[in-house]
């Protein structure tokens, strides 16, 4: 597929995404049923697998979205009968209006980080497992840059969680496009949750030794 045509399916789901999440629904629950008939086409359009706004296809840049207000709020679905629970890395597991990190077209490394994130929807796993999950190699970071490249969902978290980050993608420049992830509180070992995500610089990462593999829920 030409680079061009790539380009243009990513700006058309992102557009639409962040367009659509900037709805104030009456019902925050129906946040993913709302959008699924508009997914549902895109899937074919696309000709891949997805689910909560994330695809196969573009998989690192569908989970390269950040929050647009001080703070995203946490959408309770365990009342909502008949609801599969919504990942975490999902945008529609939150209320409030997101963008999508602006990593450039051309100059990004994708592949070589293709075994930190395995997509839900790998050929020889189940696509009904519930909850759904990522596999990830999660890594140890230095410390959290301050500034506008950080962007945790929820910022009070800081206070009592400890981080640690997902690679999705990195830049010659050494910048790297992460996710920052946190242990599940009360749940299994290595099982952890999306943060936020951030834009690292190489020194911010431990990168000397090697990552853990755990599952993100």
């Amino acid at each position: 597929m030409p680079n061009y045509v790539k380009g243009e399916q990513i700006v058309l789901f992102q557009e639409l995404f962040e367009r659509y999440s900037k709805l104030a629904l009456t019902v925050a629950t129906d946040r993913p049923v709302a959008i699924r008939g508009l997914e549902n086409r895109l899937i074919r359009v696309l000709k891949t697998k997805g689910k909560f706004g994330i695809f196969e296809l573009y998989l690192r840049r569908s989970l390269l979205w950040e929050r647009v207000q001080p703070i995203l709020k946490r959408i309770d679905f365990s009342k909502k009968k008949g609801q599969e629970a919504v990942p975490s890395w999902s945008w529609m597991a939150y209320n409030g209006e997101i963008r999508y990190t602006g990593a450039p077209f051309g100059g990004v490394e994708w592949d070589m980080w293709d075994q930190e994130i395995v997509s839900p929807w790998k050929p020889g796993k189940e696509d009904n497992k519930t909850p759904l999950e990522l596999e990830v190699i999660v890594r140890d970071i230095t410390t959290i840059p301050s500034g506008r490249q950080v962007f945790l969902d929820e910022p009070r978290l800081k206070d009592d969680r400890s981080f640690k980050c997902v690679i999705v993608g990195s830049r010659k420049d050494q910048v790297y496009y992460t996710m920052i992830v946190t242990p599940l509180v009360g749940g299994e070992a290595n099982v952890y949750e999306r943060a936020g995500v951030a834009s690292m610089n190489k020194h911010h990462i431990v990168l000397d030794k090697p990552g853990t593999k755990a599952r993100l829920r």
